[in-house]
């Protein structure tokens, strides 16, 4: 990221193959985010860890 940006939506999907988002999908913002900076990098930009909480997913089912 550049330097000082903030993420403040995420958009997320989880589903049984890629890109299906058939589990669950929505979108993740405010206290559902948190943002750690992690260093700046040799070019300049910012590398941070983001992490997102309070998902509505069901993942029931089993796997033999």
């Amino acid at each position: 990221m550049f330097p000082g940006l903030a993420v403040v939506s995420l958009d997320w999907s989880i589903g049984t193959s890629p890109f299906a988002g058939n589990l669950g999908s929505g979108v993740a913002s405010g206290a559902n985010l948190s943002q750690t900076s992690i260093l700046t990098n040799q070019c300049g930009f910012d590398v941070n860890l983001v992490s997102i909480s309070g998902l509505k997913v069901n993942v029931s089912g089993s796997n033999p």
